[in-house]
């Protein structure tokens, strides 16, 4: 769940790993099916920093089984609510992310806190690897 450390440093971007890059016609609507996970969340529920927050059962590239989780990162040990969580999604589609990106939650860059989309390994799962919002 790593991102590289000039990613931190970035602007809103659909990076964040190697694996993002592979888009097939099924995952332009990765990103759009985790905002609607989300769109059915009360505002008010927080999440910590590295927390899954939402997560779309997928297989990788090289037919692995993986999960392609929302969480918060870079944030100094604050939570945000997922009305953060919502709008920043919104930020990613409106800038053709389809898989992965994160969106700074204050300024211009990711140093003070992101929401990042990326791939997770068998590890960080969620819901026991299925689809869904990762409440526990």
């Amino acid at each position: 769940m790593t991102v590289n450390k000039a990613q931190k440093f970035m602007g809103i971007n659909c990076k964040d790993c190697s694996l993002c890059e592979n888009v097939g016609l099924d995952d332009k609507l990765r990103l759009k099916t985790l905002k609607a996970y989300m769109d059915n969340v009360p505002d008010y529920k927080s999440w910590w920093d590295s927390e899954k927050i939402a997560c779309s059962a997928s297989r990788g590239p090289k037919h692995w089984e993986s999960q392609q989780c929302a969480f918060f990162q870079w944030t100094s040990g604050r939570t945000l609510e997922t009305h953060l969580v919502k709008a920043k999604m919104q930020e990613l589609i409106n800038i053709n992310c389809f898989i992965c990106g994160s969106a700074p939650t204050e300024d211009a860059d990711t140093t003070h806190g992101a929401l990042t989309i990326n791939y997770v390994t068998e590890a960080h799962k969620c819901r026991d690897g299925k689809s869904g919002v990762c409440i526990s």
